[in-house]
Formats: C-alpha cells, structure tokens, sequence
C-alpha cells in the first residue's frame, strides 16, 4: 500500500465482489454521494440506491449497490450492501417492473410512504446505471 491509494473490499451477503488497493471510492451515501481518498478521516455512514465508481490504476469501475453502510476507517473503506452489480448484469426489464411493483404500492402511513420512495429510488438508479 502506497501514501496514494487505500484497501476498498465490497461485501454482500452472498459473497466478497471486490478487494482491492484503490485511488478513489465514491458511494452513494443515503444523503448524497460521498467521495473517499486516501487519508481520509473515518466514517461510518448509511447507503442509498445508486452508482458506487472504483478507480484505480487509471481504470474506473462502476457498480450499482442497493443500499448498506459503508466504514472508512485507517486507509479501508469496507462497503455492504445486499446487492452489488456491474451495469451488464441489470436486466432492464426487471428493474422497469421493480419500478412498476413500487409505483403499484398504496400509501396509507410513513411506514409504506417510506418502503414505496426506497423501491423507486432503487429501481430508477438501476435504470438510470443500466442505459450507460
């Protein structure tokens, strides 16, 4: 490891899908996105639906990850999430009935309000990864 990059690792639930020595990480934060370089200070923060981007060696790496927490602590950042795929593997039409199965649900509190705006969140990010 080198003063220019850091260990990133991306874990889901069904397997580690990245580990690596990297020069940047940007996440999609459940607030926004959040850009991580080496020596930055630690972190611990929830996860949106969205891109997460992975550059090193001059190459960038784009993936679409469904939510988690991400730690950045002592040059790592560790992300999990429940699902991480590169945008060849979304199936369009899948996400473009994800996002029919979300607009489908019927508010009736803050609870469901809540559930329906994360599933369209998820699946227009998908959409949005997938026609790059």
């Amino acid at each position: 490891m080198t003063a220019e990059t850091f260990q990133c690792m991306v874990i889901t639930p069904a397997a580690r899908i990245y580990e690596g020595q990297v020069k940047s990480v940007v996440i999609p934060a459940h607030d926004g996105k959040i850009g991580i370089l080496p020596n930055r200070a630690a972190l611990l923060c929830k996860l949106g639906a969205g891109r997460m981007r992975i550059r090193s060696n001059g190459a960038e790496e784009s993936w679409f990850i469904d939510g988690g927490f991400a730690r950045v602590l002592d040059n790592q950042v560790i992300v999990l999430t429940q699902e991480a795929l590169r945008p060849a593997q979304i199936d369009r039409s899948h996400a473009q009935a994800l996002l029919a199965e979300a607009r489908r649900i019927k508010v009736v509190d803050e609870i469901t309000a809540g559930r329906k705006a994360r599933l369209e969140a998820a699946a227009r990010a998908r959409l949005r990864i997938a026609a790059r």
